[in-house]
């Protein structure tokens, strides 16, 4: 990915990570995806988390920004998956949410 809309500006993608993390660790069943982009404007940086759980049937996202930590909301988390969608980079269909 290059680019990215957020927040009604697009964004310049520096670097794009994307994982699928499947196992078992002390007993406990993982199945999820992990999305991670670093973005850059020409003031800040911005590092963004999303993880879409399968077995749970949930997205969490954050976002580091400012020298903080926030949570994304669903319905940004929700835009920045249709855009990897859009070029084909989603790892595997998130349609239960």
């Amino acid at each position: 990915m290059k680019k990215i809309n957020l927040y009604g500006n697009t964004l310049k993608v520096n670097r794009s990570n994307f994982q699928m993390m499947k196992g078992i660790n002390n007993n406990e069943r993982y199945n999820f995806d992990l999305y991670e982009l670093e973005l850059k404007t020409l003031l800040v940086n911005q590092e963004i988390s999303i993880t879409v759980d399968f077995i749970n049937q949930e997205i969490e996202g954050n976002v580091v920004k400012f020298g903080g930590w926030y949570d994304l909301e669903k319905e940004e988390i929700l835009s920045i998956l249709n855009q990897i969608k859009l070029e084909n980079k989603i790892l595997r269909s998130f349609d239960f949410i």
